[in-house]
C-alpha cells in the first residue's frame, strides 16, 4: 500500500512539473517540494540541510544527533528520486523531534528522549534500534504524513 502512496507521489511530481513546462523529478526537487508540503504538518527549522553521501550500504538516510549539524539529513548518494521519498520523510520527522526538543544529543552513544536517556550500544541490533522511543514514533507517524502529503496534491 505504501509503495503506491510513493508511485502516487512520484506521479504528483511529474504533473507539477509537466504543468510549469519543466519536466523534472530529480531528487533535489522532490526534497524541496517534500518540505514545502511537510512544514504544514511538521514543526520544523527555517533551515534544512540535505546531503547526499556515500552511507554504510545498510543505511538509506540518517539525522546527525549533534548540535553542530542538528538540522542536517544525509541520504544515500545512489537512492533515485522515487527511493528518496520515504527516508526523507523519515528523517524529517526526526528534524522535527530535534526542533521540539524532545529528541537530542546528549553525549557520544547517548540519546534524550523525553528527558529520558539512552546509552546506545554500537552493537545495537536493526530490530532493537527501530525499537527504541524516537524510531517507534516515526514508524507510528510516517503513514498520516504520507496521506497528508497526498491529500495536499490532491491525490487521495
Amino acid at each position: 500500500m505504501l509503495e503506491a502512496r510513493i508511485e502516487s507521489l512520484e506521479l504528483a511530481y511529474r504533473m507539477q512539473s509537466e504543468a510549469a513546462d519543466e519536466f523534472d523529478v530529480s531528487r533535489e526537487k522532490v526534497i524541496i517540494n517534500l518540505t514545502n508540503l511537510e512544514r504544514k504538518y511538521l514543526e520544523l527549522p527555517y533551515s534544512i540541510e540535505v546531503e547526499f553521501a556515500k552511507l554504510a550500504d545498510s543505511s538509506h538516510a540518517d539525522t546527525l544527533l549533534n548540535p553542530r549539524f542538528q538540522n542536517r539529513v544525509r541520504l544515500q548518494r545512489t537512492l533515485s528520486s522515487k527511493e528518496v521519498i520515504i527516508p526523507y520523510l523519515h528523517e524529517l520527522i526526526h528534524v522535527s523531534q530535534i526542533q521540539k526538543k524532545i529528541l537530542g544529543p546528549y553525549r557520544i552513544f547517548v540519546v534524550s528522549w523525553n528527558c529520558k536517556v539512552y546509552n546506545l550500544d554500537k552493537e545495537l541490533s536493526y530490530t532493537d534500534y527501530q525499537s527504541l522511543p524516537w524510531e517507534a514514533d516515526v514508524t507510528n507517524r510516517l503513514p498520516s504524513l504520507v496521506s497528508n502529503i497526498l491529500h495536499s496534491a490532491g491525490l487521495k
